[in-house]
């Protein structure tokens, strides 16, 4: 019978100088990738209703983001996003992010804007300067809408097809769950029916005032309206020296 013999090759003996050259080492590696290591973020869209927002109303909520930053800070510089919906340059006159710990408007904190709209399918680019903290973050995209904006358009942000894009001073590591779930905005304006109250034919005084000539009925629904201006052509047979004003009231 052969016999096998096992040998074992002792183990290199720890001393105080080899310790202490092994922790410097590691301490190095260690400090580096704490200096420039790269965040982690997890990009989450967070889900919306399809609502109605109204002409004249300003910070309309159209897309939340939900940004969880760990191993590191992260300086956040531009977000942009493609835009979709059937808007025209007419209907939004600017687009802001705001910042905030929950995701909602209030309390969220004012981060930057893009002023110049050209309708849907732009690329909303606004440029930021925050340093986010690891933890939880939401980025809130709102809509600033004209006075005369198109009743029934419409504004929507596909996190799936077109998610948002974050440029960082240092590039972290994404995750991106952004989808489209986001909802879709419909414009809403002031609805409203013009009815003339029938008046009788009858006799008005010399030197009076305050005669009705007119009564026009306006009834409102959907959203508030607010009156600029009233104009109306005239008629009958009075010239300019039997009438010294008209007035309106409601």
């Amino acid at each position: 019978m052969k016999e096998i013999l096992i040998t074992a090759k002792p183990w290199k003996k720890i001393t105080k100088k080899n310790f202490l050259r092994s922790f410097l080492v590691f301490f190095i590696i260690g400090f580096a990738n704490l200096v420039s290591g790269q965040a982690d973020i997890i990009l989450t869209t967070i889900s919306g209703s399809d609502e109605d927002i109204f002409q004249g109303t300003q910070n309309n909520v159209v897309y939340i983001l939900q940004m969880d930053v760990s191993t590191t800070t992260a300086h956040l510089d531009n977000f942009s996003m493609v835009t979709a919906g059937t808007y025209d340059s007419d209907d939004v006159n600017r687009f802001r992010i705001y910042r905030n710990s929950i995701p909602s408007f209030s309390g969220a904190t004012y981060m930057g804007q893009d002023g110049t709209t050209t309708g849907s399918g732009e690329t909303a680019s606004i440029p930021t300067n925050y340093n986010f903290g690891i933890g939880t973050h939401y980025l809130l995209i709102t809509a600033y809408l004209n006075n005369d904006a198109t009743d029934g358009n419409t504004i929507h942000f596909d996190g799936g097809t077109n998610p948002a894009v974050l440029s960082f001073t240092t590039a972290p590591n994404f995750t991106d769950n952004q989808s489209d779930v986001a909802g879709t905005k419909t414009i809403q304006g002031s609805d409203i029916s013009l009815t003339t109250i029938s008046g009788p034919d009858e006799d008005i005084f010399q030197g009076t005032q305050n005669n009705v000539v007119y009564i026009l009925q306006m009834d409102v629904s959907t959203t508030t309206a607010h009156l600029s201006n009233f104009s109306m052509v005239t008629a009958g047979t009075y010239d300019s020296d039997d009438v010294t004003q008209f007035r309106i009231y409601r």
